[in-house]
C-alpha cells in the first residue's frame, strides 16, 4: 500500500510526543548522572573518574568504524516515508541492515586500537592501565551492541514514531543507574559500570525490536540486490565521514583535556559543565524531535514551509537557551559547592565559556538536521571538519599553559565558525534569501547576550547555603527571565506569530 493512500499523518501531534518522549529520556539520564556523579567521584575518585570519562567519550569515537547505516535509514525515511511505497521502505530497512553486518570486523579492529590507546589517552599512571583497558573493551562491547540494534531506533525515528517507544529507555537508564551504584558499593569501579553499560545497550535494543515489530506492520527484512547495497554504503559512507567530523568537533574536549593536561583536570572540567549541558540537552530534545517532522517539507519540495518552520523553531530555541544560559551562569559554581565540592568548579569565566559554546552548538542544531536531511553532505563534512582542526590546533597552543580555560576558548572558536557556515549552507540548499548572521544578532539574540552580560557579573553576590534557597530562586529567576525576554526580545508581531508557532508549528 502506498503511503499517500494511508490516513495524514499529524505531524504536529507526532512532534509534541516525539520531544515529550525524549524530554523524558533525558530527564531520566540527567536523574541518574545527578545522584550518580557524586557518587563516581567519592568512590573512585579524580583520577578513576576523570579517566572514565575520557574512556567514555573515546568510545564515541568507534563511531568512526560506523558507516552510519543507521543514521543514512534515518534521514532517508523521514524525507521519502509519505512519497515511497512500503516495498521500498522495506528495501531501505533491508539495505541499511546488511550494510552494518558488513562492518561488523571493522568495529571490532577499531575497537582493539580504542582499547590499547585509552589509557595513554586518558592520562592515567601505568598502574592504572590494565584496569583502564579492560573497562574500554567493554564499552568496545556495549558499541557494537548499539549498532546492531540502533536500526529499530532509527526506524522509529525516521517514521515519525519515537513517541511509541516512550518511557521503555527511560525505565532502562534507571535501572542501569541503580546498578552502577551498586556496582560501585561494592567496589568494582569503573569496569564494573562498563559491565552495566553493556547490559543497558542489550535491555534496550531488544526493547525497540518488540516496538517496531508492533508498531510498524509493513516493517521486515527483504533481499535487495548487491548494488543497491553498496550504494547505500556509499551514500552511509557521507554521514560517516560526517560523524567523524562531528566526533572532533564536539566530543574531543575531554580527550584532548586528559591527554594534556591530565585526568585530574578533566574531573573538574567534567563537573562544572553538567548544569549546562543538562539544560542545553533540554532544548537540543525538542530541536531534534521537531526536525524529524519539517525534514518531510524537504522530500516534497516545500521549502517555504521549512524555512517558516526554521525560523520559528529557532526563535523557540533562542528564547529558551537566554533562560537556561542565565540560570547556570546566575547558580553554577552554588550548585557544584550544594551537589559535591567547590573545588571542582573551575572558575565563572570556564563557566561563561561553556554556556556561549553550548548556545552557539544548539543553535546551529537546527540548520545541521535540515542538510543531514537534504542527504547532500559534502560541504558540510567539509566546513566541520575545518572547525576541528581549528579547535584541536589551538588546544595544543593553548591548553598546557592555559589548562581548562585554554581548551574552551580554542573550541569556541571552532563552534563559531561552524554555527555560521551551517547557517550559510541552509542557505545555499534551499535559496533563500536571508542574511546568514541575522539569528546570532537580531534583536532577541542581543538581548540574550545582554542578561548573560548582567548574570556574569552578578555572580560575585551570590551565594547559597542550601537546596530550597537555590531551587527557590532558580524557579523566581526562570520566571522572570521569561517575561523579560518575552517583551523585550519580540515585538508585538513576533509574539503573536510565536503564540500561533508553538501549537502549529509542524501542522501540515
Amino acid at each position: 500500500m502506498h503511503p499517500s493512500t494511508l490516513r495524514p499523518e499529524n505531524l504536529r501531534k507526532s512532534a509534541v510526543l516525539n520531544s515529550l518522549t525524549g524530554i523524558v529520556d533525558f530527564a531520566a539520564k540527567l536523574g541518574v548522572s545527578f545522584f550518580l556523579n557524586p557518587l563516581m567521584i567519592s568512590l573512585l575518585g579524580p583520577i578513576y573518574f576523570g579517566a572514565w570519562q575520557v574512556i567514555s567519550q573515546l568510545n564515541s569515537y568507534m563511531a568512526t568504524a560506523d558507516i552510519r547505516a543507521a543514521t543514512s535509514l534515518k534521514f532517508i525515511l523521514s524525507r521519502d516515508r509519505s512519497v515511497s511505497s512500503e516495498l521500498e521502505l522495506k528495501k531501505v530497512v533491508s539495505s541499511a541492515l546488511y550494510s552494518n553486518l558488513f562492518f561488523i570486523p571493522v568495529y571490532l579492529c577499531l575497537g582493539v586500537f580504542v582499547i590499547w590507546f585509552s589509557p595513554i589517552l586518558s592520562g592515567v599512571d601505568y598502574e592504572f592501565y590494565l584496569t583502564v583497558r579492560i573497562a574500554s573493551a567493554f564499552l568496545v562491547l556495549s558499541f557494537v551492541v548499539t549498532q546492531f540494534f540502533f536500526l529499530f531506533e532509527s526506524t522509529l525515528h525516521g517514521m515519525n514514531l519515537s513517541y511509541k517507544r516512550i518511557g521503555v529507555r527511560a525505565a532502562i537508564i534507571i535501572l542501569a543507574g541503580i546498578s552502577s551504584a551498586v556496582i560501585l558499593y561494592m567496589d568494582y569501579g569503573i569496569i564494573g559500570l562498563a559491565i552495566v553499560q553493556v547490559f543497558a545497550a542489550v535491555l534496550i535494543g531488544f526493547s525497540f525490536w518488540i516496538i517496531v515489530k508492533k508498531y510498524i506492520p509493513w516493517f521486515e527484512f527483504v533481499r535487495v540486490s548487491r548494488n543497491r547495497i553498496f550504494s547505500f554504503i556509499k551514500l552511509s559512507g557521507w554521514y560517516m565521514f560526517l560523524k567523524i567530523a562531528d566526533l572532533l568537533s564536539q566530543s574531543i574536549d575531554m580527550i584532548l583535556l586528559g591527554y594534556l593536561a591530565g585526568p585530574e583536570y578533566v574531573a573538574v572540567y567534567a563537573i562544572t559543565k553538567y548544569l549546562m549541558i543538562a539544560s542545553s540537552g533540554l532544548v537540543r530534545t525538542v530541536s531534534t524531535a521537531t526536525t524529524v517532522g519539517i525534514a518531510k517539507f524537504i522530500g516534497e519540495n516545500s521549502y517555504d514551509k521549512l524555512l517558516e518552520a526554521r525560523e520559528q523553531l529557532l526563535n523557540v530555541q533562542w528564547f529558551l537557551i537566554i533562560i537556561t544560559g542565565n540560570i547556570v551562569c546566575l547558580y553554577n559554581q552554588s550548585f557544584i559547592q550544594l551537589w559535591t565540592k567547590e573545588s571542582l568548579f573551575s572558575g565563572q569565566i570556564e563557566s561563561l565559556l561553556i554556556i556561549i559554546i553550548s548556545i552557539f552548538t544548539m543553535m546551529y542544531q537546527v540548520d545541521s538536521g535540515i542538510i543531514n536531511s537534504t542527504l547532500k553532505l559534502k560541504r558540510k563534512i567539509i566546513v566541520t571538519f575545518i572547525s576541528s582542526i581549528i579547535s584541536i590546533v589551538l588546544s595544543f597552543i593553548l591548553v598546557p599553559q592555559f589548562k581548562t580555560l585554554g581548551l574552551l576558548i580554542a573550541i569556541s572558536i571552532g563552534i563559531i565558525f561552524l554555527a555560521l557556515s551551517l547557517t550559510y549552507l541552509v542557505k545555499v540548499e534551499t535559496g533563500a534569501d536571508f542574511k546568514i548572521f541575522k539569528v546570532f544578532y537580531s534583536r532577541l539574540a542581543l538581548v540574550g547576550y545582554l542578561f548573560l552580560t548582567i548574570s556574569f557579573y552578578s555572580t560575585k553576590w551570590i551565594f547559597i547555603n542550601n537546596w530550597l534557597q537555590l531551587v527557590v530562586l532558580v524557579i523566581f529567576t526562570a520566571l522572570l527571565l521569561g517575561v523579560l525576554t518575552w517583551y523585550l526580545g519580540f515585538d508585538s508581531s513576533e509574539r503573536k506569530i510565536l503564540r500561533r508557532s508553538i501549537k502549529m508549528l509542524n501542522k501540515k
